[in-house]
């Protein structure tokens, strides 16, 4: 088959290793842009990803390397081809792990990725371009054998991109923050002293009774807690209709510190009467207060979850409520479990003598 231009006749053949080579060429120059940093800003979030320990844009360039001359050598072993095609169809299925975390896990699009995503789309479609024609050959010639062989040759190719894509889905995970990231995100979301050595940190899910009754006890120390103490509230929703709370308590605590001790209040007094609170309801309590509530993103709730999350798992926190205090200066902890402890709990007078 010949492939006709105004004045030349090229073979298919030819032209689609030209086509290939071009593509493959290309996707490993914007690897290379992408590992030197010459990308958008949309991209910043994407480096903080892991692909088995790698970068990113080192795979990116291992990967085109190799599929380039994987494909070069093809015309030499022609063996070597079925490698190559298996290669290219398992990175469909990475690229599309890959497109998934950028669209509901960072949020937004790099631009780069896209790209070169479509790159591997492209070398997709040209393997599926050579394996159509060639079934169509086998059929006019009605060889029975070789068409069912390359069908499940076919077949593999569609396993390889399932292999992708879970390989990428297994591989793939965001760096853990720094220790100066952590203390700067924990520092905009706790109340209290930030000066003071001693962390409190209380542990509750909204739904759960025992929950409820501990947090309303601790309402009468906190005096005591603001002015002696770094206090931290740390959503556990233990039950799931706690969630519900979750992206108003956030946005309270990140965004109206001021006014938080009292909002938390009649979040409780929500729950307690088993109230799921609706945007319209926090609208109406913000404006009671003064307050222009503006709801946290989907990404920031997400980040604040984790947070909580990573947090309970440090402090190996499975219950609530627990109410953790901690000097770091003597390295003295009380860890208070339940509601008996908590209640039965002089804390003011324990965070005194901490202090003195």
């Amino acid at each position: 088959m010949e492939f006709t231009t105004y004045n030349n006749t090229i073979p298919l053949k030819t032209l689609l290793r030209g086509v290939t080579v071009v593509i493959l060429a290309f996707a490993l120059i914007l690897s290379y842009l992408s590992w030197w940093g010459i990308c958008a800003s949309a991209c910043a979030a994407g480096h903080q990803y892991r692909l088995f320990g790698m970068t990113f844009e080192v795979a990116g360039v291992l990967f085109f390397t190799s599929a380039l001359g994987l494909y070069c050598l093809s015309w030499i072993q022609r063996s070597v081809r079925y490698a190559y095609n298996a290669m290219i169809f398992s990175a469909v299925g990475a690229e599309l792990k890959f497109l998934l975390v950028q669209s509901y896990v960072i949020g937004q699009w790099c631009p780069l990725c896209v790209t070169v995503a479509s790159t591997v789309a492209a070398l997709a479609l040209l393997v599926s371009a050579e394996w159509i024609l060639k079934l169509k050959g086998f059929v006019a010639r009605k060889e029975g054998a070789l068409i069912m062989k390359h069908v499940w040759r076919g077949l593999a190719l569609i396993v390889a991109i399932l292999i992708g894509f879970g390989a990428a889905h297994a591989g793939t995970y965001k760096l853990g923050t720094t220790k100066q990231e952590r203390v700067i995100y924990q520092d905009s979301l706790s109340l209290g002293n930030s000066e003071s050595p001693i962390d409190v940190y209380v542990y509750t899910d909204w739904i759960c009774s025992s929950c409820q009754k501990a947090s309303l006890h601790l309402e009468q120390h906190y005096g005591t807690l603001l002015t002696q103490t770094r206090l931290h509230f740390i959503d556990l929703p233990i039950h799931k209709p706690s969630l519900e709370f979750l992206p108003y308590n956030l946005g309270f605590l990140k965004n109206h510190k001021e006014h938080y001790l009292a909002l938390r209040h009649h979040l409780l007094v929500m729950a307690q009467d088993e109230d799921m609170p609706t945007m319209e309801e926090i609208s109406k309590l913000s404006e009671r207060m003064g307050i222009n509530f503006a709801p946290l993103s989907f990404k920031e709730t997400q980040e604040g979850y984790k947070y909580f999350k990573k947090i309970a798992k440090q402090e190996k926190v499975a219950h609530t409520p627990i109410m953790i205090l901690r000097n770091n200066v003597t390295g003295e902890e009380l860890r208070l479990s339940g509601l008996d402890e908590i209640t039965g709990t002089d804390i003011g007078h324990i965070i005194t003598q901490w202090r003195a």
